[in-house]
């Protein structure tokens, strides 16, 4: 699955009398559905945002039937896959007349709404008025599964392609309508309407990937106490909003982002024989987290219907229900991988948009842009990769937290698995970039809450492992080899391992080296406390008590909080060489240290 196209078609004011004009359009208009249909390979499901009829009569439904045929046809999309929600034309004014007054005379506030969308019965009469329409709705569209609210205004249906689960969420904006510019600022869709349509959407096993709310009003007509609380709600919850009624295509993108819902108004798709009516065709693809809208309107003239424009294409914020962690996924990919990727964690970071440098091949100095710069790069070898690592990302948003992780990546493992090996060959190439990319995986480490591993780790356990089992010479050979390491913290360390190999083994050639190394040690800015601890015994031993006690006090003055180890190498002094002065001053530290 990479992308789902839907129709959005609106305000067909169908009528009797009025058949040949209406034919002329939208006759045409079903032959270049077809003609795009097959140009983008499918189309998944049409919206219809209302004004379905011209005065909600039943016979115009009958005249409606016959269009749906033909469109259903042409456009390859099944009757139960076409949603469709009332608009002003759709209601049968002649109904309920002093019900419809009383309400709208009544219904000042969210309170009121709120109290007559609970009253089933109540609403009920008002909602005689869109009886031919939703008799329609019923019968034509009787294979469709829509759950209703319980107010019976608004329906959800879920339709699943391929990976994707939509929820399509009609909302009535025409229950309070009577046409004209007296709707204007008077028309009502009810909070509580929203409310219960969305809960509606999120409820059953599996949540919605992206919801498409519609209605036949935009929310600039309703009044002024219901205006902020629906556009808010539809705005905050939906990924797209369709409508129609303004007889205008235009987009726009809101929500608390700026880019969360887009908002698609609808041409007319026929006013008359001589008008630009028009149809949209949207496209989503969640993989490059993009949309588009493209609108096709009619020429009187040539009969014909033609792009107006270019497609209108805009990101989208995917918002994820759910977060995957840096350590969580660095894990998966190196199951999912032929090998213990080395850099599983910086490019974990990246999908997940915790990091955003990234390198960019080509120079023999390491050189970092943001990962949306390299994929926009016409040339970068490492173009692909970035394109990869981000579009991952846009599907994990979607995915996780609805299916396993380890499923998601199974399906996808083209877009990372062979990541890592290339970024080694580059590093192989380029030391300085290796480097580099050390550093921002051990920070991507941290960010998943782990101690990073120093580079050169199985060095420093292989120094560990034959220090606990006493193989002196094989640790000094070992040592040896990486005293003149480039990496400064294993030639220290390898320095130290050395040094304790030679007085290990002992003899007084070895102990004489030993101590040249452990001065070394002690005059770097890297030195421990063993350092000068194994530094004051070998001089010791080797009776060079003077250079001893003054690594002694050196060390104390360095370590204050170990000073007992020193102490007892100072005791073994006073033993041995009688040193009353030299056991003041132990006593002395002692005192001070308690």
């Amino acid at each position: 699955m990479s992308s789902v196209n839907w129709l959005h078609i609106s305000d067909l004011h169908l009528r009797v009398g009025s058949t040949w004009e209406q034919d002329v359009v939208l006759k045409e208009m079903c032959r270049h559905v077809e003609q795009q249909r097959n140009a983008i390979s499918v189309l998944d499901f049409i919206l219809v945002t209302g004004d379905i009829a011209f005065s909600g009569k039943a016979e115009e439904y009958i005249i409606a039937e016959q269009f749906f045929d033909d469109l259903s046809s042409k456009s390859g999309v099944p009757k139960d896959r076409i949603f469709c929600v009332p608009g002003n034309h759709d209601i049968d004014r002649s109904q309920q007349k002093m019900a419809f007054t009383g309400a709208r005379s009544a219904l000042g506030d969210s309170h009121s709404v709120d109290s007559l969308l609970a009253d089933v019965k109540e609403l009920g009469t008002l909602l005689v008025r869109e009886g031919s329409f939703r008799k329609f709705q019923e019968s034509y569209f009787k294979g469709q599964n829509r759950t209703w609210t319980a107010d019976g205004l608004a329906y959800t249906s879920k339709v699943q392609i391929g990976d994707l689960v939509l929820a399509i969420v009609g909302l009535d904006s025409a229950w309070l309508a009577e046409g004209g510019e007296a709707d204007h600022g008077n028309l009502l869709v009810g909070e509580k309407q929203v409310i219960n349509a969305m809960q509606s959407a999120w409820s059953g096993p599996r949540p919605p990937n992206v919801i498409i709310v519609m209605s036949h009003h935009p929310f600039h007509l309703l009044r002024q106490f219901d205006h902020l609380p629906v556009q808010t709600r539809v705005e905050r919850d939906a990924h797209f909003f369709h409508h129609g009624h303004l007889h205008q295509a235009w987009t726009r993108l809101s929500g608390p982002s700026g880019s969360r819902c887009l908002t698609v108004g609808a041409g007319a798709s026929y006013t008359t024989r001589h008008s630009l009516n028009a149809y949209s065709i949207v496209e989503l693809d969640v993989v490059d987290a993009v949309q588009g809208v493209s609108t096709f309107v009619y020429n009187p003239s040539g009969g014909t219907y033609s792009l107006a424009g270019d497609k209108e294409i805009s990101p989208m914020d995917i918002t994820p229900t759910s977060h995957c962690s840096v350590r969580e996924l660095a894990e998966a990919m190196q199951r999912h991988s032929s090998r213990d990727d080395q850099y599983a964690y910086y490019l974990s970071a990246l999908v997940l948009g915790q990091k955003s440098e990234f390198p960019i091949a080509g120079s023999d100095e390491p050189m970092f842009a943001s990962i949306e710069v390299v994929r926009s790069m016409p040339d970068s070898s490492l173009k692909d990769m970035a394109t990869d690592l981000i579009r991952l990302g846009n599907l994990l948003k979607v995915f996780y937290g609805q299916e396993p992780l380890d499923h998601i990546l199974s399906r996808h493992a083209a877009m990372f698995a062979g990541h890592a090996p290339t970024l080694m060959a580059e590093c192989a190439a380029k030391p300085r970039l290796g480097e580099r990319l050390d550093e921002l995986d051990r920070d991507a480490q941290r960010l998943a809450g782990l101690e990073p591993k120093k580079p050169f780790q199985h060095t420093y356990d292989l120094f560990d492992e034959l220090v606990a089992q006493g193989e002196w010479d094989l640790l000094k050979e070992q040592a040896t080899r990486h005293i003149n390491a480039d990496d400064q913290s294993l030639a220290v360390q390898a320095k130290r391992m050395c040094a304790l190999a030679l007085a290990s083994i002992g003899g007084s050639n070895n102990k004489l080296a030993a101590i040249g190394l452990y001065r070394e040690l002690t005059n770097a800015s890297s030195t421990e406390l063993r350092d000068y601890r194994n530094l004051a015994v070998l001089l010791t031993e080797t009776d060079n008590t003077d250079e001893a006690v003054c690594v002694l006090f050196n060390g104390i003055e360095l370590f204050p909080h170990s000073h007992m180890v020193f102490i007892e190498i100072g005791q073994t002094i006073v033993t041995t060489t009688g040193d009353r002065g030299l056991r003041t001053r132990l006593e002395q530290v002692i005192k001070d240290n308690r």
